[in-house]
């Protein structure tokens, strides 16, 4: 079977549709095409072990008109069997993409108008799980559910600049980011900076790592500047393997609805997540120990289109440094 998968929304949705990816790729005349955001991407999917079934495009970070051409081309050229639509994708991009494979089987979720558009249309509500969704997209096209694996053996990658005691001790990463477009869903600078050094206080043994991408660097640059700070940054410097080697090595993560909290569960670390704009109940990493820290606002978790960067006023993730210590605690206790 020949398969498009279209993911176009980052590194966490990659990660939540990796058993769909393994699902359809069973067969020794499977073949997938994965339409995803950047190379970031495509770099995290070389390491899943698809490597001999799949190719990756970027569609997003590339503007450029011929490059579109030559995707038309592409996916007319693939005469995919079935196209998977990836959750949340826009119902418009997806119609017109199902219409140029021309496959017979074109499968989406909550589609609305734009059904006409696909052969399968799946229904969700507010509080569907994304990998849930794929999980139905999986019997749909008549394979068996595959569960995210501990790939653990495939991570060993240490950056050379990490300090060499930090493999022998306990290790709390941090990850505040969001990226750049959803900088909403970052921790507050002055949260951030109270939050490191008093885990570095209460846990005087353990050794803190920051992590996150370019996006990330003057956010965590600040905190390493704060006197008192003696963990290590490691931010916009580490490759996709890199930061999944160091999660390999830690106690905990603690982190905003980002990619690394995604890259968590490929290494079954507990994750203290950080919720405010997301649910995550819909969006949270598959399969690990999650201690979810939420204020519960009236208006949060919010999807409205008119705030996809955000409402100007994010309270929702000005959470207490107590209950976020509280959490972690629970987790390096056991």
């Amino acid at each position: 079977m020949k398969t498009i998968v279209l993911i176009p929304h980052g590194i966490g949705d990659v990660i939540m549709a990796l058993p769909l990816l393994r699902a359809i790729t069973q067969k020794p005349n499977d073949k997938i095409m994965v339409l995803v955001k950047s190379r970031l991407e495509g770099e995290l999917l070389e390491l899943t072990g698809l490597s001999n079934k799949k190719i990756y495009i970027s569609i997003l970070n590339d503007g450029n008109f011929f490059s579109k051409i030559k995707l038309i081309f592409l996916l007319i050229r693939f005469r995919a069997d079935s196209i998977v639509n990836g959750f949340g994708v826009d119902p418009m991009k997806a119609g017109f993409l199902s219409f140029l494979s021309n496959s017979k089987y074109k499968i989406t979720s909550n589609a609305g108008a734009f059904g006409l558009f696909f052969s399968h249309n799946v229904t969700l509500n507010d509080t569907t799980h994304k990998v849930e969704y794929y999980h139905q997209v999986i019997c749909l096209l008549g394979r068996s559910t595959v569960k995210i694996e501990n790939r653990l053996n495939l991570f060993n990658k240490l950056p050379k600049i990490l300090p060499r005691y930090v493999s022998s001790s306990v290790v709390i990463a941090l990850a505040f980011g969001s990226g750049g477009v959803e900088s909403h869903k970052r921790l507050p600078k002055y949260l951030a900076q109270d939050l490191t050094l008093n885990l570095q206080r209460v846990f005087p043994l353990c050794t803190i790592i920051l992590l996150g991408g370019h996006a990330e660097r003057s956010l965590n640059k600040s905190i390493e500047d704060l006197d008192g700070f003696n963990g290590v940054n490691l931010t916009g410097i580490t490759s996709i393997e890199e930061t999944i080697s160091i999660l390999s090595i830690s106690k905990v993560l603690v982190a905003c609805c980002n990619g690394v909290s995604h890259m968590a569960s490929l290494v079954d670390l507990p994750v203290v997540g950080l919720y405010g704009p997301t649910d995550p109940r819909v969006t949270s990493p598959w399969g690990v120990d999650l201690s979810i820290v939420s204020r519960k606002l009236s208006c949060s978790p919010c999807y409205s289109k008119d705030f996809i960067t955000g409402c100007g006023n994010p309270i929702c993730m000005e959470f207490t440094v107590k209950e976020i210590v509280e959490q972690v605690d629970k987790v390096i206790e056991l």
